[in-house]
């Protein structure tokens, strides 16, 4: 049997624990590791896209993130444009699973629950006090609806 030099050998085990490594680790749960990360719906649509993430002051927790929803193209005349004004709405993280094999954030309710959510109008740096309360109310009210 011949036997293959060390630098080979590394080489070869390295390769293998890069293919297995899984495709979301602990440390890849960072805003920019989640930003423009897909979101698909419990009826297997995809239907956002992660904006931002929204971390709660008290305990330093992930309380929301923010998604950008697919926008609809609209004609004018023979052209065709994108609205610039693209929905924004806010999800409570606890409705947010990972698959750990590909990295796709899952949302748990339908593509039609998250697209009546209310907009988020303005930008995280611009929130005030009390921003979430329409979309906390709405959320909590499709929880009681869904059990």
């Amino acid at each position: 049997m011949k036997k293959l030099p060390v630098i080979t050998v590394l080489w070869l085990a390295a390769a293998l624990l890069a293919a297995c490594k899984p495709a979301v680790q602990a440390d890849d749960l960072s805003s920019a590791a989640l930003a423009n990360r897909q979101v698909i719906s419990l009826d297997n649509k995809m239907v956002a896209t992660v904006e931002d993430v929204l971390l709660a002051v008290d305990s330093g927790s992930i309380s929301y993130i923010t998604l950008t929803l697919p926008q609809d193209p609209f004609s004018y005349g023979t052209a065709a444009f994108l609205d610039a004004s693209a929905d924004r709405t806010a999800v409570p993280w606890q409705l947010i699973s990972i698959d750990p094999e590909t990295g796709k954030l899952h949302l748990q309710a339908a593509a039609s629950v998250l697209y009546e959510a209310p907009s988020l109008k303005a930008n995280a740096s611009q929130l005030s006090a009390d921003w979430d309360s329409e979309i906390a109310a709405y959320w909590q009210s499709y929880a009681i609806a869904s059990h």
